[in-house]
Formats: structure tokens, sequence, C-alpha cells
């Protein structure tokens, strides 16, 4: 169907009511509303194919950092104009067969993320541990060559998005500073050459790191329920 005046007018109603959402200061929602009422009927209608068909034509949104950036839930009120879901379910091409691809334990956030690649790579700096003997004495972290044993926040995502909460508990439990499910770990193993993380008993309040921040608190006269989440704070 042929474009006519009406469909125009709701083509730049649309485009310029999600640049508001995501531009407060209106300076890109003014840019295209004058843009796009430029056009004629035939120019708009090559520009809309030409969007469709094209990944590198895209509707840019010019921001300066610190004074017109998007936040989040600026983001989330353009997507729900528009009917877009801000987590989807993800495949993963690369893993799995053809048939049966892999697919996130929960639904992702989804986007764009342009990564700059790097010039070196160093497999070395992504080697998990291979020894957890040497240890900072303060948060009682893996230091050294083997310091790999403390995930990154990407790294414990992917973890827990493709289900692996159990590598998550090992990796931030007896492998990291967790002491007593250490010991219980390497005792287990000792004695039957095999230990299952329902073996180890403990909880979150044996961890060291947590346990130095409660401390730090303390000493400032901040009482937390990092040890105990059941605990009651009184704020007043």
């Amino acid at each position: 169907m042929a474009l006519n005046n009406a469909k125009k007018k709701k083509i730049i109603e649309k485009v310029v009511k999600v640049m508001g959402f995501l531009d407060k200061t209106k300076k890109n929602s003014d840019f295209y509303k004058e843009k796009l009422s430029k056009m004629n009927l035939n120019e708009m209608e090559k520009w809309i194919k030409h969007l469709a068909k094209s990944r590198d034509n895209n509707l840019f949104l010019e921001v300066i950092p610190g004074k017109n950036e998007p936040l989040l839930p600026d983001i989330k009120k353009a997507l729900n104009y528009l009917n877009i879901p801000i987590e989807e379910t993800v495949y993963f091409k690369d893993q799995g067969n053809k048939d049966n691809p892999v697919k996130s334990n929960t639904p992702v956030m989804v986007g764009y993320l342009y990564i700059r690649k790097m010039q070196q790579f160093l497999s070395k700096k992504n080697d998990y541990t291979l020894d957890i003997s040497k240890r900072n004495q303060k948060l009682n972290q893996v230091t050294g060559s083997s310091k790999a044993a403390s995930l990154s926040d990407s790294e414990s995502m992917s973890l827990l998005v493709h289900g692996s909460e159990a590598i998550l508990k090992e990796m931030l439990g007896p492998r990291a500073d967790n002491s007593l499910k250490k010991m219980q770990m390497y005792s287990k193993i000792a004695d039957e050459n095999s230990v299952s993380l329902s073996d180890l008993e403990g909880d979150i309040s044996e961890s060291q790191a947590i346990n130095t921040v409660d401390t730090n608190f303390l000493g400032a006269g901040i009482k937390t329920d990092l040890l105990n989440p059941t605990d009651k704070i009184n704020m007043e």
C-alpha cells in the first residue's frame, strides 16, 4: 500500500516520540522532526524501504556524555511504547546442535553491544586457578598467578544465564574465601576420592571477605545484615 500523508504523519510522530523518551533535551526529536517533515511522500517511502533492508542504516541518537544520555527508565519507556521486550530468551548458535541449540536459562537483556577487538590476546590471563594456597590475608581471596579464581561480573553472569549455579557455588565458596568449606572439600577428597557441594556444610557467614566488610562497617558505627539477612536493622 502506497504511503499517504496520514501515514507519513504517524511515522514522524512515532519517531519523534521515541526520540523524546530517550533525549529529554528534545534535540534529537527536533532533528528528526525537521528532517522527515521536509521529505515528500516518494522520498520517505524510499527512506523507509532502505531502512528496512539495510543493516547499516539506523536511526542514530546523538548524546553528550553527562548531559543527555538516556537512563534505563528512559529506554524502558521507549521499548514499552514500541512494544519491544527488554528481555528475551537467547539461543546460542555455536553451542549444541543445529536442531537443538542451547538456550539461556533465564530471559536476558538484549541489544547492540559494540566491542573493540584487543590488539593482543593473552591466553594465560584467562586461565582458571590451579593453586589456591596463596591468599590475601584480609579477604582470603586467591592471589598470585592463580588469582583467576576470582570470577569477574561478566563471567558470573554468563554462568547464571547458562544455569551453572553449582560452578558459581564452588568458585565463590571453597575455591575462594570460605576456608571451612575448603578444608571440608580437601578432607572429603582425601577420604573418598570425590566430593559434592551437598557434602559441604556452612553458609555465607564463613566468607572471610564478607566478614571483613561487615567488620569495617561496624568500625564505622554501621550495623549490616550481610552475615545474617534475617536480622532486622533499626533505621531510626
